[in-house]
């Protein structure tokens, strides 16, 4: 993978340093600049828009309500990962509506975080909350569907019934891309490419 610039931003040193650590062993030859508050990460992106912007949601100056789409309007070519252990439904749903590209719990693994930070990288949209993250210490299909947040549940029996993303998002309050973004994440804890191989996936194990 080609040299890419990240900003990082965490205010917890020990964290802000593993991840990295994690963030340099995932993509060789990357640069990776620090910041503890949000002023700081302006600062970096004035001189230089990251490919990537890697974000904790509690540190100095930064608001969860307006700052990953102040980011998102003046960066749009950079990719944005929050890592975060604020990892309710609600939460992730307004970062992802805001125009991030992926969140992962920090209670994953390092592997699962790295992982989801190339493939933001790449051009995916990646969800792994705190229930997503245990079902990758799993091995069987079985025990993953055991472990989805129930949003994620919600939206593959709405998947079964054959409704549509707006008419999930309807029924459950949510925006179309939230649930494109859920859609999204399920197809890669399932392992498969479409709706109907998911439908199928998921009746093969009851639901």
């Amino acid at each position: 993978m080609t040299e890419t610039r990240i900003i990082l931003a965490d205010d917890h040193p020990i964290f802000r340093d593993g991840l990295r650590r994690l963030v340099l062993r995932a993509l060789p030859g990357s640069y990776v600049e620090e910041a503890d508050n949000f002023s700081g990460v302006i600062d970096l992106a004035n001189q230089d828009a990251p490919g990537l912007f890697v974000l904790d949601l509690h540190f100095p100056g930064f608001a969860l309500d307006t700052s990953i789409y102040a980011l998102r309007r003046d960066y749009p070519a950079s990719s944005i990962i929050v890592v975060s252990m604020d990892d309710e439904d609600q939460t992730i749903e307004q970062v992802m509506a805001q125009g991030a590209d992926g969140f992962v719990s920090k209670a994953a693994n390092p592997v699962t975080i790295a992982d989801a930070i190339v493939n933001v990288l790449e051009g995916e949209i990646v969800v792994v909350d705190a229930s997503a993250a245990a079902a990758f210490h799993h091995d069987s299909k079985s025990s993953e569907i055991a472990h989805f947040s129930p949003r994620q549940r919600q939206v593959l029996h709405h998947l079964i019934l054959g409704r549509s993303n707006k008419e999930i998002a309807r029924e459950l309050g949510i925006s179309p891309f939230t649930v494109r973004v859920h859609v999204s994440a399920l197809f890669k804890l399932l392992g498969v490419k479409s709706r109907s191989a998911a439908v199928a996936s998921a009746k093969d194990f009851g639901l």
